[in-house]
C-alpha cells in the first residue's frame, strides 16, 4: 500500500473538507476511504521508524555498557528489543514519550549528547 505525493497533496487541499453539507454521500465515502487509505499507509512508516529508532536506541544503550559491534548479540535481542515497552497513551511528541523509553537519549542522560552527536543522517 504506497502512499504517493499527490494523494498526499490531494487530501491536503481545502477542497476536501470544505462546505461537506453540500457533497453527496457517495463522494463523501470516497473522501472517507482516501483518508483511511493514507492513515493505513502513515502508521505502517510509522511503525517502520519506530522499530528502526528501537534498534538504534539499544545499540546506543549497549555501547555506553563497552559493548560495542556484537551483531550476534543484537540478532539475539531484536524480539525483545522489537517487543518493547508500548505506551498506554498516544504521546503529545516523540520526544517527551520516548525519553524514559531510551534511557541513553535521555537529555540529561550521562551519554546523551555523545549519543546524539554519533547518529548521522
Amino acid at each position: 500500500m504506497a502512499l504517493h505525493q499527490k494523494d498526499i497533496d490531494r487530501l491536503l487541499e481545502p477542497e476536501l473538507t470544505s462546505d461537506l453539507e453540500a457533497v453527496e454521500v457517495g463522494e463523501l465515502r470516497v473522501r472517507r476511504d482516501a483518508c483511511q487509505r493514507a492513515e493505513v499507509a502513515l502508521s505502517y512508516v510509522r511503525r517502520l521508524l519506530q522499530g528502526e529508532l528501537d534498534i538504534v536506541a539499544a545499540e546506543l544503550e549497549a555501547r555506553g555498557k563497552g559493548v560495542r559491534g556484537d551483531t550476534g548479540r543484537m540478532l539475539e535481542d531484536l524480539p525483545t528489543i522489537l517487543a518493547g515497552p508500548v505506551p498506554t497513551h498516544r504521546p503529545k511528541s516523540m520526544h517527551t514519550s520516548n525519553a524514559s523509553r531510551w534511557p541513553g537519549l535521555q537529555k540529561d542522560g550521562p551519554n546523551s549528547q555523545s549519543s546524539r552527536s554519533r547518529i548521522s543522517w
